[in-house]
């Protein structure tokens, strides 16, 4: 069903008129064209695989390397299949609704086969010492007015994200983050590591075991 989606946003999005596309107007290069998505939807990924790296030879056309990411992705091949679908992807005059028809192909490849990714943020707090509105705590019976006011701090954060695969569905997964605010003594550290396992055979419910700090 995806895949007939993801054949339809690129016809209705007007990918036969792409520049790219137009060099493809020969009338045998469209003919292979249509026998490889006719063997690929008749399941024969192999066959259809052949055709599409053939037409790549003659065309960078956007259509075929799509094509050929779902031969790819059919027959296993994750890591090209992915390196495709996301060179389409990130083409600056792909249609958004291309590129959504996309995105599930790459995380259903990122579930089979596992990733790990990392990425730095700006962060901000104006309330760095989490003191109460009122600016007044409560101890026991002793309550304490802090003399100094919440100033607004910035800092980066680094995260990481990791999902690995081990057997029967069941994978092992990290999300971490450290934010640094250079000169202050409040940097934090979350960590949330464990197992996740599918409920049900759409996976679209999980079990997890998981431990966290903070």
């Amino acid at each position: 069903m995806i895949m007939r989606r993801l054949v339809l946003a690129a016809l209705v999005a007007g990918f036969a008129s792409h520049p790219a596309c137009a060099r493809t107007d020969d009338e045998a290069l469209q003919r292979s064209f249509i026998e490889g998505a006719q063997l690929l939807e008749a399941g024969n990924a192999p066959r259809a695989e052949e055709i599409f790296r053939e037409l790549l030879k003659a065309t960078d056309s956007a259509r075929v390397k799509l094509e050929l990411a779902r031969a790819l992705y059919v027959q296993g091949q994750y890591a090209e299949s992915k390196k495709l679908f996301q060179e389409v992807s990130m083409a600056p005059d792909t249609p958004w609704r291309v590129r959504d028809n996309i995105t599930p192909f790459v995380q259903q490849i990122e579930e089979k086969t596992g990733y790990l990714k990392f990425g730095v943020t700006v962060v901000s707090d104006s309330n760095p010492r989490n003191l109460a509105a009122q600016k007044e705590f409560s101890i026991g019976d002793l309550r304490v007015t802090p003399t100094e006011a919440p100033k607004k701090v910035y800092g980066l954060r680094y995260s990481a994200r990791g999902w690995l695969p081990i057997q029967d569905g069941a994978a092992a997964y990290l999300a971490a983050s450290y934010t640094d605010y250079p000169g202050a003594d409040f940097d934090r550290l979350t960590t949330d590591f464990g197992l996740a396992k599918p409920l049900t055979e759409s996976g679209r419910l999980r079990g997890k075991a998981r431990r966290g700090a903070r």
